[in-house]
């Protein structure tokens, strides 16, 4: 298959990958440099709404971890929630993350995980419930102004989540035979946010620094080796 590999180790940025049945359990596959643009369309994702439309199921939830640990774990349940004009969410947008108070309750949790003497910085991806102007006042408001950042974009190396711990997480899932419904996808999550301790979280953490580290090495370029196997990340 031309400008990919087959790899027996998994791959931390899985974002661009396939969550259905084309690729099989346990394989992963791994861009090769220079022929991105080559990567078949059923392993790859062509843009977020066919990311949304490959999961048959979908099941959101709310996680949040730092060096110390895991802080913050929540369904994020959208049956009878409508938005500020009266519509029913589509999606965890703004409006959810305002109503909910989702990151006054991740502050609160993390100051319960964290040492009395420092304080928490928040570190968020772009997504469109993170990006809104509504949004960052709140965040001005409960974080404080200078202790929270939404990461560059297409910066996946830099998020502890996409790093390590959703990855993680899927493994641990792929072991225990997966979720077929619904109700099996919420008792596995949970399952396997169980396994998320504070040594894998510390491990996943050392990981976003090498990789950093690398970038700043490469001057900005995102060509690496940016597998590690379980093993490692428990050591």
């Amino acid at each position: 298959m031309r400008g990919v590999k087959q790899v027996t180790k998994p791959i931390f940025d899985e974002s661009n990958f396939h969550e259905a049945n084309e690729v099989a359990p346990g394989q992963c596959f791994e861009v090769v440099e220079g022929e991105a643009h080559t990567v078949p369309d059923n392993i790859r994702f062509a843009e977020l709404a066919k990311e949304t439309s490959t999961q048959e199921i979908k099941v959101m939830y709310g996680m949040a971890s730092c060096p110390y640990g895991p802080i913050y774990f929540k369904y994020f349940d959208l049956t009878n929630f409508v938005d500020r004009k009266g519509n029913k969410a589509r999606g965890v947008g703004q409006d959810f993350f305002l109503k909910k108070q989702i990151f006054k309750a991740i502050h609160t949790a993390a100051l319960k995980v964290i040492s009395k003497s420092k304080k928490p910085f928040l570190l968020l991806d772009r997504a469109p419930g993170h990006i809104a102007k509504d949004v960052a006042e709140n965040l001005n408001e409960v974080w404080g102004k200078n202790y929270w950042k939404l990461q560059a974009g297409k910066m996946p190396d830099a998020n502890d989540g996409d790093v390590g711990i959703f990855p993680f997480m899927k493994r641990h899932l792929a072991r225990n035979g997966g979720a077929k419904s619904e109700a099996e996808i919420h008792v596995k999550v949970k399952q396997a946010w169980r396994t998320v301790t504070p040594k894998v979280c510390k491990a996943v953490r050392a990981r976003v620094l090498r990789n950093m580290k690398k970038v700043v090495q490469l001057k900005g370029g995102n060509w690496y080796d940016e597998s590690c196997t379980k093993k490692e990340l428990e050591e």
